[in-house]
């Protein structure tokens, strides 16, 4: 069950009911079967990125690490890029222990053709 305080009312967060209702079913409903992908957007400065951040954190102590998971926010230039988007959640589910050896092929490959004069990072050669 989700933390007792993520709900209250006296939160920072107001009108935000049908979204948290929303996530809590989705966090209830996924199992190693089945997965699930939440997508919101709107106008800037509304709170869509600090919500972002609340579901995160608590999605983090609802898992206990026993769920892959990875967040993006497009509000962040780089995640704009598919390459560092789909790295980032290359990375973050990695951190779960899934393994993509296909993925890490393809994207050496690439990395080397598209920037051959840039060496990789160590973030890319831990999870290799």
């Amino acid at each position: 069950m989700l933390g007792k305080d993520f709900f209250d009312k006296n939160r920072l967060f107001v009108d935000r009911e049908e979204y948290k209702a929303l996530f809590e079913k989705s966090l209830k409903e996924i199992s190693p079967e089945k997965s699930a992908c939440i997508f919101f957007y709107g106008e800037g400065g509304i709170g869509k990125s600090a919500l972002l951040k609340e579901f995160e954190e608590e999605l983090r102590a609802f898992t206990y690490g026993k769920l892959p998971y990875s967040f993006i926010n497009l509000a962040n230039e780089p995640f704009r890029n598919p390459e560092n988007a789909l790295f980032r959640i290359r990375k973050d589910l990695g951190k779960c222990g899934m393994k993509f050896p296909l993925f890490d092929s393809a994207y050496l490959i690439y990395w080397e053709k598209v920037r051959p004069h840039i060496p990789l990072k160590d973030d890319f050669k831990e999870i290799m």
